[in-house]
């Protein structure tokens, strides 16, 4: 792109970015204008001539870069969101990426502006609420779990940023304040959490089901994209395309995966989820570990429903036989790993599955 362009584009306030694609078919950056990088914290030179991997890194570099290559292959105008590392923070981002072409029809650059969905989720309690009020769908406790939830998610991130800034204020080491922070932050990211799971429950189990078709590859890479960014674990999911209910399933697999990661007690994790075909229109899903494996209150809290483990686990399992299905724990075989299984309505559209 020429100085006028770029010129341009500095003139627009939102996000904006341009990708051309390199000799070898790579798209890199090209253009990045100036609200974007004010937005993002990055310098021009973090960003032109390189690619989404280079800029982000980890799984949320590959989750974008995965989007760019998916326009570049098909040609058509795509809208996504996906978890970046922004000055120090998660920020969910929705992207519209635009190709343009020539009179040939060969692909040109790709156009792409962003917004921060911060602002959009912050009001999210208010549309929870009035939903609830329309459609009565919520009980007057479920609302309160929504409402309270949402508020509390951003002084909970507030308060680990906090701790990562007074860990880099404290020059002299003193392991007595360090140990401090490090509580601190750990308070932060349990509470994160918990609040999280919270404001998911009360979505996923009061909301109407929404079919749709999707590669379940995709929707896995988004999850690790946010739990497992710097991919300190081996994570696999089957590339096949499926029809069910995104988000509930998204919220699910979360859950799971996140779960083993928690309470496996290594540092790396082989993590294996599968599914296949079965009766009355409805998938049947697995996700296994190498880690410790459940012990008998867990078990015990997925067949009867004692409450006793989390409220991750109560609430995808309300969720799940909301919708018709079942979950269960199996203990190992040998001692070491587990393994949940779960039927979920949906449909296997093809059945070349392959493992990613």
């Amino acid at each position: 792109m020429d100085k006028a362009e770029r010129d341009l584009l500095d003139q627009v306030a939102a996000a904006v970015f341009v990708l051309e694609v390199d000799p070898t078919g790579v798209p890199v950056y090209a253009a990045f204008n100036r609200f974007a990088i004010e937005a993002s914290g990055l310098s021009i030179d973090d960003v032109i001539g390189k690619t989404a991997i280079d800029v982000y890194g980890g799984r949320a570099g590959e989750a974008a870069f995965e989007r760019h290559l998916q326009v570049c292959n098909s040609g058509a105008t795509m809208t996504y969101e996906v978890t970046l590392p922004l000055q120090g923070a998660e920020t969910v981002v929705r992207t519209t990426l635009i190709p343009r072409l020539d009179e040939n029809g060969k692909l040109t650059r790709l156009v792409g502006t962003s917004i921060d969905l911060s602002e959009e989720r912050r009001y999210e309690r208010d549309a929870l609420k009035a939903q609830a009020d329309a459609e009565g769908v919520l009980t007057e406790m479920e609302q309160f779990v929504a409402i309270a939830a949402h508020d509390l998610r951003t002084p909970m991130r507030h308060v680990r940023l906090l701790a990562a800034e007074l860990r880099e204020g404290f020059g002299d080491g003193d392991p007595d304040k360090l140990e401090l922070i490090d509580m601190i932050e750990a308070v932060g990211v349990k509470s994160t959490a918990m609040v999280t799971d919270l404001l998911s429950y009360s979505r996923a189990t009061s909301a109407d089901p929404v079919l749709r078709k999707f590669n379940l590859h995709e929707a896995c890479m988004d999850i690790i994209g946010v739990i497992d960014p710097m991919a300190k674990h081996d994570i696999s999911f089957p590339s096949v395309e499926i029809e069910a209910e995104y988000v509930s399933l998204q919220i699910i697999l979360r859950n799971l995966i996140d779960n083993s990661i928690k309470h496996a007690e290594r540092d790396r994790l082989a993590i294996v989820v599968s599914l296949s075909q079965g009766d009355n229109n409805m998938l049947e899903i697995t996700v296994s570990d190498n880690g410790n494996g459940f012990d008998n209150p867990t078990i015990a809290f997925l067949d009867s429903g004692s409450f006793d483990s989390g409220f991750g686990l109560l609430g995808i399992r309300r969720l799940i036989r909301s919708r018709g299905g079942s979950i269960s724990a199996i203990p190992p075989t040998d001692g070491q790993g587990a393994f949940v299984e779960f039927t979920f309505p949906g449909q296997i559209l093809n059945t070349d599955v392959t493992l990613a």
